[in-house]
């Protein structure tokens, strides 16, 4: 049975042993399975304060670990959306922590690759979730379009990552709590599953294993994932 832990903490590493990367501490802890995140363009808006924004244009604030806050994003309208510069989903950088892992650690470990679906991504490009979830109603033309967007990048990441050498693809969409959602189930019906189930399809078509973080009893009242997009 492998062992993986899917996020550990910088401050847990740096405790347990000194001077030493995300990928050697799996090692030393023979940790078997490897979570890869894409890389950002990050530049500093506000050093001191923590601020700093990426290819995207969204603005964010470093936090106490390794995940941080979004502050704002550049997405109010549909005309914000169409004027928007999509950044290159195959843009090298991107994939350069991936490829050290694939090139050092292919042959002893499992490389996960972590990418989106929808929901998570779009809502830091509008830079607030509760607008976000308002625009479900007030605006269901651009949510539909944002996903679009979303789901046409994250497509083309995912393959990339495939034929680098990926094994896992870990959609890091949260859509719910454990005993309820985020948003009522047509809305995610309407909105949110076809990206979701076309990110599977296709990572499941490249024969590769594709893991959401999302608990589908709260979503489909006791409907497996498999029932729900014909994957496992």
């Amino acid at each position: 049975m492998p062992y993986f832990e899917l996020l550990i903490s910088g401050n847990v590493i740096n405790a347990l042993h000194k001077d030493v990367d995300y990928f050697e501490f799996c090692v030393k802890e023979d940790i078997d399975l490897l979570f890869i995140k894409r890389k950002f363009h990050n530049s500093w808006i506000d050093k001191e304060n923590g601020l700093y924004t990426n290819e995207w244009k969204v603005l964010r604030k470093v936090g106490s670990e390794d995940t941080h806050d979004y502050i704002d994003g550049p997405i109010k309208t549909i005309n914000d959306l169409k004027n928007l510069k999509i950044p290159d989903p195959l843009d090298d950088y991107i994939f350069s922590d991936l490829v050290e892992a694939v090139n050092k650690y292919k042959k002893n470990k499992i490389i996960c690759f972590f990418s989106k679906a929808t929901f998570n991504f779009p809502w830091s490009l509008i830079g607030s979730f509760q607008q976000y979830l308002m625009e479900f109603y007030q605006n269901p033309e651009l949510i539909r379009e944002l996903h679009k967007v979303s789901e046409d990048y994250h497509l083309a990441m995912t393959e990339k990552a495939l034929d680098l050498g990926a094994d896992i693809i870990a959609l890091t969409d949260d859509y719910a709590y454990r005993d309820k959602m985020f948003i009522p189930r047509d809305k995610f019906k309407e909105f949110c599953l076809g990206p979701l189930e076309r990110m599977g399809e296709h990572s499941i078509s490249r024969a590769a294993v594709c893991r959401g973080r999302f608990d589908f009893r709260s979503a489909f009242g006791g409907w497996s994932c498999k029932k729900v997009l014909g994957i496992s």
